[in-house]
């Protein structure tokens, strides 16, 4: 009975064995699989290096119209401003010119009046 065991024993470690090495051994590879490997890891290569020219040509693409549009803003932004400062400009001019008239007004007046008191003064 015990010599029963120990060949229960022993077979069920080389079945171990074999499973292991089934496991972990290495498949045969002949030469025209790795040809086939080969040229479509090379088609895939070409493939993406395709794919990321059109993007890349595309991302260039992009960027030229928003920069294109960036500027177009910038400029109607810095005329927007030139206008807004000429407008500016002719208000404080149209109000210097009528502060100055005004000055021009009161010394009139003033010495008008001072003339007429040095008149009646003497």
């Amino acid at each position: 009975m015990e010599t029963l065991w120990w060949f229960g024993a022993a077979l069920a470690v080389v079945n171990l064995l074999l499973l292991l090495w089934l496991a972990f051994r290495r498949p045969p590879v002949d030469d025209s699989v790795k040809t086939e490997v080969l040229a479509a890891s090379e088609r895939l290569e070409r493939e993406l290096r395709d794919e990321l020219g059109r993007s890349a040509q595309g991302t260039r693409q992009e960027l030229g119209s928003t920069l294109a549009n960036f500027q177009q803003t910038l400029t109607s932004a810095q005329s927007n401003v030139a206008r807004l400062q000429n407008e500016q400009i002719d208000s404080f001019r149209t109000q210097l010119a009528a502060m100055q008239q005004a000055v021009s007004d009161a010394l009139q007046s003033a010495a008008s009046s001072q003339v007429a008191q040095s008149a009646a003064s003497r």
